[in-house]
């Protein structure tokens, strides 16, 4: 990917990241506070934790080929 792409992906992943935190915010204050304690509840913030985790991940390692383009390659291996 040149340095363009790479930076067009990050702002994407970036806009992706905020309106996934937006979307969490808005289900969190949907509930209760009894029904934050309930295991739907938790699995539904789990799967939103995953989903974010894995946005960062990606948003890393275009931020790291965008710094060091010529050992990008060598930190997505070893993830």
């Amino acid at each position: 990917m040149d340095a363009e792409k790479n930076k067009q992906r990050f702002r994407e992943l970036s806009e992706k990241h905020h309106q996934k935190m937006d979307e969490v915010l808005a289900y969190g204050k949907a509930h209760s506070p009894e029904e934050q304690n309930g295991q739907e509840f938790k699995t539904k913030m789990e799967q939103y934790s995953q989903e974010l985790n894995e946005i960062m991940r990606e948003k890393m390692l275009i931020w790291y080929r965008i710094l060091y383009p010529e050992r990008g390659n060598q930190l997505e291996r070893k993830f």
